[in-house]
């Protein structure tokens, strides 16, 4: 049946005004003034003093879980479908964290599945914070070339939790990401857990000035933990390599400072995304490296960060969500498919009330959420 989102602001992800969205099946068939159902029967969805945006494309999650560094108790649980409608995205990207021993790629995979299977889009990254590189294959290239919802690799930097991988490692993890995406048609990206320690992304410029290999292969993640690390991501996105900038679960306000701090200094704007860190675990080190405490990323620390964005840094309805569709969909390669709202891309699309909260979201046409009600069940239901 075609559905029909009738008199709703549409930001898509640029101010386009009141239109009606035309969806069929898992598309925007057309976006128009006044469309008329006159021949076909049509589902009508009443978005008056409502607003449409592109569904949110969640970088860095953390699907099967994450955590682990005070034990096996402090393992982060896996994503659930409700929490992800709730939070207004449509598009995860899973991938591991500092477990790469009792967690797998082959997980990662299953419960991308899964989440599929309950409704919204995914995509997974091989690796972890370890070098040989954790892969289902045995081989980064082939993980890459034959796997579709591989999108690139994820390694870690300056952490006392990595690896610690030499300028030549990362030099061969990146070019075999390079390659085996151009033989797949896939943008392909190596996907950098931030740390804080001092070396920072200094191997990663030796590349980029050594190299021919082009800098927007390069993303790394966290790049707001510190100040330091932040002016090497500025540098990074003047290279043409991206950034992505962490909601933070307790200080959401904060990350929105973060991006237009970013912005401020010199960051290119489109090359900058925003994402969750949802289910990874957010752990507490004292001077001498033992944990002394742990939180959990929340998936709807993104909605938030993008309110305040608009709310307290007074940025336009469009521009703020950009960092969470447009920019984001550009670095997966999946733009206009995925990130917009216009003729032929899928139906992605979340529906916010008058007070920038979630009130609906469809995905790849299906109604999840509709007037803040959840329309998904998940496989299980955990608790009474």
């Amino acid at each position: 049946m075609i559905k029909v989102i009738k008199n709703i602001h549409v930001y898509a992800p640029d101010d386009i005004g009141v239109k009606d969205i035309v969806l069929c099946g898992e598309n925007v068939i057309a976006i128009e003034e006044n469309f008329t159902c006159d021949t076909v029967k049509c589902e009508i969805i009443d978005g008056t003093n409502k607003i449409a945006v592109p569904g949110i494309i969640d970088s860095h999650v953390h699907i099967i879980g994450g955590g682990g560094e005070g034990g096996f108790h402090t393992r982060t649980p896996e994503v659930n479908i409700i929490d992800v409608v709730k939070a207004g995205v449509t598009s995860v990207v899973g991938l591991l964290g500092t477990d790469g021993i009792t967690r797998t790629v082959e997980d990662l995979l299953a419960k991308a599945y899964a989440l599929e299977h309950e409704g919204i889009s995914t995509f997974i990254l091989t690796g972890s914070y370890e070098v040989p590189t954790k892969t289902l294959t045995g081989d980064i290239k082939k993980d890459i070339a034959f796997i579709p919802k591989v999108r690139g690799v994820k390694i870690a930097l300056s952490d006392h939790r990595s690896s610690h991988p030499t300028k030549e490692e990362i030099l061969r993890i990146t070019s075999d990401v390079r390659v085996a995406s151009m033989l797949s048609g896939k943008q392909g990206t190596v996907h950098i857990h931030m740390g804080s320690e001092a070396k920072c992304l200094k191997d990663v410029f030796k590349i980029i000035e050594e190299t021919d290999i082009p800098a927007n292969i390069f993303y790394p993640t966290h790049i707001n933990r510190n100040q330091s690390v932040l002016n090497e991501g500025i540098k990074l996105t003047q290279l043409g390599g991206r950034i992505d900038i962490s909601a933070h679960e307790e200080d959401t306000k904060g990350s929105a400072k973060d991006i237009v701090t970013a912005i401020e200094l010199g960051a290119v704007e489109e090359q900058i995304t925003l994402s969750s860190d949802g289910n990874g675990s957010i752990p507490k080190f004292d001077d001498n490296g033992k944990m002394i405490g742990i939180g959990i990323g929340r998936l709807d620390a993104v909605i938030e960060t993008v309110k305040s964005l608009i709310e307290d840094e007074h940025m336009d309805i469009g521009r703020a969500f950009k960092f969470v569709t447009e920019n984001a969909a550009k670095g997966l390669g999946i733009f206009p498919q995925k990130g917009s709202i216009t003729e032929g891309c899928d139906a992605d699309i979340l529906i916010l009330d008058h007070d920038l909260n979630v009130d609906g979201l469809i995905a790849k046409g299906k109604m999840l959420m509709k007037d803040k009600e959840i329309h998904v069940k998940s496989t299980f239901k955990y608790g009474k």
